[in-house]
């Protein structure tokens, strides 16, 4: 037998720490190494490698966006090197561009340090905001919001003649230069909440709009009456493959998107009024919220609706690589997901559930008081760790974790394992208003998540405190 030659193919000074260790190199190949994964939260291994063998939610670097003006962080994304991507809108003074209409969208991209490489800017003399956010393999990002005037991206413009809400989605390069910009217009409002790409470089767009719509360039959409929601499939260069839209007389929203392993998308949101996803019929009590998966080509394979005669909503959702799906929303009365419904005490309740790949309940939670908490943003780690974001007034109940807020209303993040029990949950705020909007997961399950805030917020490491009206804030986390 040939002679071990210690090898090791984690990062240098994971070596030694926790479960990794090194191998031995035989026919060019390191066997029997152990390097970093996603730290499993139920065990009480390192399997991350970082000298923490518990999943505690310990902070990295925080940092603020803004310095003067108002400005808020919708979504938050982790490239395949680690870098974070962040989309927002704000009024004054960002920290690099002062904005040119009332209020203008911006995109930034940060080093895994958090050191800024570079800050994007742009609308025109009305409203623009960037919303959603997702990136390419090739390093770039494709980003999504609305615009109710003329759009300029490094001077190329994007004509708005309504004065009402459009829709924008354009693609930006590694170094924050415009790529190519295409766009879904009407004569009423559209929105953007949903953007996602597929393992093949696809884009998918969700949203809604009122009367009728022209979808990239492609033929237009028409409401079946009231606000419908609008879903679109764009190849990596921003042309039109499909698009379709669904609705009644009343109102039907997409509040987010994520792509499946298999092609498909999953969408989420609220509706009211009977109604069919292709031949795939759902009855809501109320405003329901939804869940509908479609194939690559669009066609409708699950639809589901949740709720009763109160209002009800999906407003993120996130699908793990098994293809199962992980949702986050709120209600103002029950929610029978998985056979068992919880109280509800008053005001908003945040809710969590998971489904298989089928669209099968695995389990729910739904967490309340007299006062609001919201669930704003999901996602999901490797491992099957699911983490939340939102906000809450007076008091939080996850488990045995009892949060306060300390004012108006607080920031939170929860992490939950793959089977709903909770592993650890936070808060930050002060007597003024602080809300968590969206959360990413990175290698090795870290975490980032991104808000606004007003007064100051402490996450662990120096306080950060807001300038003018409310700032963003992007902060980054272990496991």
């Amino acid at each position: 037998e040939q002679p071990c030659v210690s090898c090791y193919d984690g990062p240098p000074l994971t070596l030694g720490v926790g479960e990794c260790k090194d191998g031995c190199l035989r026919d060019g190949v390191c066997v029997d190494q152990v390097v970093p994964t996603t730290e499993v939260c139920a065990e009480a291994m390192d399997e991350s490698c970082d000298g923490e063998p518990k999943c505690t939610g310990k902070l990295e670097w925080s940092l603020k966006i803004g310095e003067g003006g108002a400005q808020y962080g919708h979504d938050i994304a982790f490239d395949a090197a680690g870098n974070l991507l962040v989309a927002g809108r704000f009024t004054g003074n960002v920290g690099f561009a002062i904005d040119q209409g009332s209020t203008d969208a911006f995109v930034v991209k940060l080093d895994p340090t958090g050191a800024r490489i570079w800050g994007k800017a742009f609308g025109g003399n009305g409203s623009d905001a960037c919303t959603r956010l997702a990136y390419t393999k090739d390093g770039g990002v494709i980003v999504a919001g609305t615009h109710d005037n003329t759009l300029r991206i490094d001077g190329t413009p994007l004509d708005n003649d309504t004065g009402t809400d459009d829709v924008f989605v354009a693609k930006l390069d590694a170094n924050g230069d415009l790529d190519w910009m295409n766009s879904i217009s009407g004569p009423a409002d559209d929105t953007v909440q949903g953007l996602a790409v597929d393992g093949e470089g696809n884009i998918f767009v969700a949203g809604s709009f009122i009367d009728r719509a022209r979808v990239f360039g492609a033929n237009g959409l028409v409401s079946d009456g009231g606000e419908d929601i609008f879903v679109a499939k764009i190849d990596a260069a921003g042309n039109h493959i499909w698009s379709f839209n669904f609705g009644n007389r009343s109102e039907q929203v997409a509040l987010d998107a994520a792509a499946t392993p298999d092609g498909g998308v999953v969408l989420v949101g609220s509706l009211a009024g009977d109604m069919s996803f292709g031949d795939k019929p759902v009855i809501p009590r109320g405003y329901d919220a939804f869940l509908v998966k479609l194939d690559r080509n669009g066609v409708p394979r699950i639809a589901k609706s949740f709720g009763d005669d109160m209002a009800q909503e999906f407003v993120s959702v996130a699908v793990d690589a098994q293809g199962g799906i992980v949702v986050a929303g709120n209600t103002y009365g029950t929610m029978n997901i998985d056979g068992s419904t919880s109280q509800h005490r008053g005001g908003a309740d945040a809710v969590v559930a998971a489904f298989d790949r089928e669209g099968k309940p695995r389990w729910s939670r739904q967490f309340g008081n007299q006062e609001d908490q919201k669930a704003l943003g999901v996602a999901v780690d490797q491992a099957g760790n699911v983490i939340v974001v939102g906000e809450f007034a007076r008091s939080l109940d996850l488990d045995s974790r009892h949060l306060e807020s300390r004012g108006d209303r607080d920031a939170f993040l929860a992490k939950f394992t793959p089977d709903g029990a909770t592993v650890w949950a936070i808060s930050f705020g002060d007597s003024m208003a602080q809300s968590a909007a969206d959360v990413a997961v990175g290698a090795l399950g870290v975490i980032a998540l991104t808000g606004d805030f007003e007064g100051s917020i402490d996450l662990g490491g120096a306080p950060l405190a807001s300038v003018g009206g409310a700032d963003a804030f992007v902060a980054k986390l272990q496991p």
